[in-house]
């Protein structure tokens, strides 16, 4: 596969930290690194990017993984499962840009929760929230001295 052929995402697994992979652009790559047969994006961020999960994961029972948060800073949806976020090219996903890699493997994410059996990651939910929604305390009533492993 040439670099033409692959795209840098950024992977977020259940209590992980976010991590970049170099994948394959085609939808066999894409629902091979959410482990889903059928995946949807979608584009809960005002920067340029799309979330690629599971189309089916809460409803085949994955773990729940991150919790999206509006401007005003309230859940609205939880992603079930590994998802990717991914640059948008013209047409298609693209890389994502360095300074998009680094706001959301490390500036947007926040834990919440009890932890449980002295696991700190056991019993949280993690947020994504996007540049406007931090600016607004994305993070309101969450436990930030909590970071995903």
């Amino acid at each position: 596969m040439d670099n033409s052929d692959t795209i840098n995402v950024l992977v977020v697994e259940p209590g992980r930290k976010p991590y970049a992979k170099e994948i394959g652009s085609d939808l066999d790559s894409l629902q091979k690194a959410v482990n889903a047969d059928i995946i949807q994006s979608v584009y809960p961020y005002e920067e340029p990017v799309a979330l690629i999960c599971d189309d089916e994961g809460k409803m085949t029972g994955k773990e729940l993984n991150r919790a999206l948060r509006d401007e005003d800073g309230h859940i609205y949806d939880v992603v079930a499962g590994t998802f990717l976020i991914v640059g948008l090219g013209e047409e298609d996903f693209s890389s994502l840009s360095p300074d998009l890699m680094k706001q959301f493997s490390a500036g947007n994410v926040h834990e919440y929760g009890r932890p449980s059996d002295g696991d700190p990651r056991r019993g949280t939910q993690q947020v994504f929230c996007s540049r406007k929604a931090q600016q607004a305390d994305c993070g309101k009533g969450t436990r930030q001295g909590l970071k995903a492993e």
